[in-house]
């Protein structure tokens, strides 16, 4: 890439401060460092303080050629919605504990390498359309994108606790073991309604009901998962307009052996490379393929978007009506 072309490219910035690798990177210099122009920047936790309309027209005044998320993937996935609010493509520099959202898109683990592929493909023109999640906007929550994951339940307890700042500067690299025992000491099993669109296999369209004792479920739009373990659920794609739901059921989880069963058998079915397309039918793993899930709950529950809690129940929670443009460069297949 050309230093003319570099200096042509506009960026804003949204970082993360507390991202798990922030404090062995300055993201605004890796940037400058790949020869891009950096107009805007600010941290993620500003974003509920500066009205999204603003930041656009912010971004437009300054003729800003893409947005760049430097965190983890609750940052990039908070920074997505703006970035399609902007019409804008999205870079991302993976500074988080696990960055799912970056290994499942191929971008480089290296800041500066990730940060020089951003500028390659603005210079070339390059995106990487890819389906995007959405919780979608309702008279109790502004809504969202997510990129990797959609979850409630246990995971929600964990997410307040993985993500808080006191819990983080206590345990450091332990912050997700000892966030993981804490929410499971205290979690009781939430009863929802789902009601499924677009199941995958139907021969209609009919939406259909079930009811579940949960202790965990997700709506997944990309495969990787585990951070560096780099875990795959094998029928994930990025373009196939289809979200992957997963529903942990149990009565109660109030032991890790009970936790062990239910992960025993994701695992299991991931191994054997099926999963349950007749939903109807109880079973310790629901898992099943659609466009659109709704979910009720007696009581209001937290909603989590790529690791952060963003929203609540009762939600709708389907592919989003348009792809997300990533600053990547998509394999050929």
């Amino acid at each position: 890439m050309s230093s003319g072309l570099a200096a042509s490219a506009r960026i804003a910035l949204v970082h993360s401060p507390h991202a798990g690798s922030a404090g062995l990177a300055d993201p605004e210099a890796l940037l400058r460092a790949a020869g891009l122009s950096v107009v805007d920047a600010f941290p993620v936790t500003e974003l509920d303080t500066r009205g999204p309309d603003e930041l656009v027209a912010r971004w437009k005044a300054l003729g800003v050629a893409a947005v760049v998320a430097a965190g983890g993937d609750g940052s990039v996935g908070a920074v997505a919605t703006l970035a399609d609010l902007a019409g804008l493509p999205l870079g991302v520099l993976p500074l988080g504990t696990a960055n799912d959202t970056a290994r499942a898109l191929l971008i480089p683990s290296d800041p500066l390498a990730a940060a020089r592929l951003i500028a390659n493909s603005l210079a070339r023109g390059e995106e990487w359309l890819v389906d995007a999640g959405e919780l979608a906007p309702s008279t109790h929550s502004a809504g969202g994108l997510f990129l990797h994951a959609l979850t409630m339940g246990l995971n929600v307890e964990f997410a307040h606790l993985a993500t808080d700042v006191a819990q983080r500067r206590r345990w450091g690299t332990f912050t997700y073991a000892a966030s993981a025992l804490e929410s499971l000491s205290h979690y009781i099993p939430l009863p929802v309604t789902v009601e499924v669109e677009g199941l995958e296999g139907a021969e209609d369209d009919t939406a259909w009901t079930f009811t579940s004792q949960i202790t965990l479920m997700a709506a997944v739009n990309l495969p990787v998962f585990g951070g560096r373990l780099g875990l795959r659920l094998p029928s994930v794609r990025d373009d196939d307009h289809l979200l992957d739901f997963l529903f942990f059921e149990a009565e109660s989880v109030s032991t890790l052996q009970a936790l062990a069963v239910a992960i025993e058998g994701f695992v299991t079915a991931l191994a054997r490379g099926g999963r349950a397309t007749n939903a109807m039918q109880p079973s310790g793993l629901r898992w099943f393929r659609a466009r659109s899930v709704s979910l009720t709950t007696p009581e209001i529950a937290g909603i989590t978007l790529d690791g952060e809690v963003r929203g609540t129940t009762p939600a709708t929670v389907r592919v989003a009506p348009r792809p997300a443009r990533i600053l990547a460069v998509r394999p050929t297949r």
